[in-house]
């Protein structure tokens, strides 16, 4: 359950040896995880496949997961870190959650100021900023 209410990302695991194979909507190859996605049209394609890859998953909405991939929200970005993290498979320790977890020069140089320790992005964000792909020090 999210204590807080409203909508959060879960996640799924990917199949064995998934980054072997690129999936194509060839005669129905694979099955349309999402229920507001169409595989006639590429960003249904492109959606299943990084549903499969393990990049995306559903949304959970007070507890309950919902198949949906919401391709007309707005993308958030600790939501593309997670994306681009996994789809480039950078390291990420999913269990490292709270802001106590990490090193004071961890956080120094990657708590961004809007991260809420708990929250299931922290991981993700943390390991962006590592890996140099976003940073919080922006004055914009």
């Amino acid at each position: 359950m999210n204590p807080g209410g409203g909508d959060k990302i879960i996640s799924n695991s990917p199949p064995a040896d998934y980054e072997r194979e690129i999936i194509v909507n060839d005669a129905g190859e694979i099955e349309n995880p999402f229920s507001d996605t169409n595989l006639n049209f590429a960003d249904g394609t492109a959606a299943a496949d990084c549903y499969w890859r393990g990049i995306i998953g559903g949304y959970e909405v007070d507890g309950v997961a919902t198949p949906e991939f919401r391709g007309e929200q707005t993308v958030k970005r600790v939501e593309a870190a997670k994306f681009l993290l996994l789809g480039t498979k950078k390291s990420v320790n999913p269990d490292k959650i709270y802001k106590s977890e990490y090193s004071a020069e961890e956080i120094e140089k990657c708590w961004l100021p809007d991260l809420k320790s708990g929250e299931w992005y922290v991981p993700y964000a943390m390991s962006a900023c590592d890996a140099g792909i976003m940073n919080g020090k922006s004055k914009g």
